[in-house]
């Protein structure tokens, strides 16, 4: 391949690696440190020196459903998780948040989301209801 093939060919990915580039600042910067290290430390309440004492359920006792967890979605996860182009997956709506168990499960259980820079807090009983709506099958 001639070096002006190679150039050209460089040149077309410029675009891609713009895009990769951009996502992957979104990411970094919507998680904030503490997703980077597991939210070792994080309470989700602005302060990251408390501990994350989150108790995940071991069963579905209270048939928790998307009414029941639609208001903390709104309130603590909508100022960022809009699913507007190009900032995180959209967080307000049943539709896209029940495709996202594992993310949210993860992120609940940890404390890293909402992340302390954000200065969204978020009480232990919201994120154990949220765990709970997961333990019952995101049901609608």
């Amino acid at each position: 391949m001639r070096d002006g093939q190679r150039r050209e060919r460089l040149l077309d990915c410029r675009p891609m690696r713009g895009f990769l580039l951009l996502s992957l600042l979104v990411v970094l910067g919507c998680n904030g440190d503490d997703a980077m290290d597991g939210g070792a430390g994080a309470s989700g309440d602005g302060d990251g020196d408390m501990e994350c004492n989150v108790t995940p359920p071991t069963r579905c006792e209270n048939d928790t459903r998307w009414a029941d967890v639609e208001p903390i979605f709104q309130e603590r996860c909508g100022s960022c998780h809009q699913g507007l182009a190009g900032g995180p997956w959209g967080l307000t709506t049943y539709a896209e948040a029940s495709t996202w168990p594992d993310h949210i499960n993860d992120a609940m259980r940890n404390c890293s989301m909402p992340p302390p820079d954000a200065g969204i807090e978020m009480p232990v009983e919201e994120r154990e209801k949220l765990l709970e709506w997961i333990r019952c099958g995101t049901r609608n």
